[in-house]
């Protein structure tokens, strides 16, 4: 009798760590993938900042400056004929958006700054 108990005991002790291993991996992809998409979400999340500020710049009367923190650090950013593509070195992701024709950009290439300087001097608008 002892020993029917025991077996099923060790049965149960076995399946219930078959059981969590299971759930364990089961989560791990859950979370890889949730870190994946909030990857993306920080390029997307970059490029509507940043288009934000343009278009407060382009929008206010007179000359400004607006200085932007992004949230990806290694980054590379560039400006031509008016296209804005990023590029996150991590997740090797890019976007592209265009600018408004009335804004007349000036084409640069910018990586892995700490911060990017949105100036508006008259009708050209340059990053920095």
């Amino acid at each position: 009798m002892k020993a029917e108990a025991s077996y099923s005991e060790i049965i149960f002790v076995v399946g219930i760590v078959l059981v969590s291993a299971i759930i364990i991996f089961q989560l791990r992809t859950i979370f890889a993938s949730q870190a994946e998409l909030a990857k993306e979400g920080s390029v997307a999340s970059f490029a509507t900042d940043l288009e934000s500020f343009i278009d407060k710049s382009m929008s206010t009367t007179g000359d400004t400056v607006f200085v932007y923190r992004p949230m990806i650090k290694k980054y590379k950013l560039t400006v031509s004929d008016n296209v804005i593509s990023i590029f996150d070195k991590a997740t090797k992701k890019s976007i592209y958006f265009p600018i408004s024709a009335k804004a007349e950009m000036t084409d640069v290439t910018i990586q892995d700054e700490e911060t990017i300087t949105i100036e508006k001097t008259g009708s050209k608008i340059s990053l920095k």
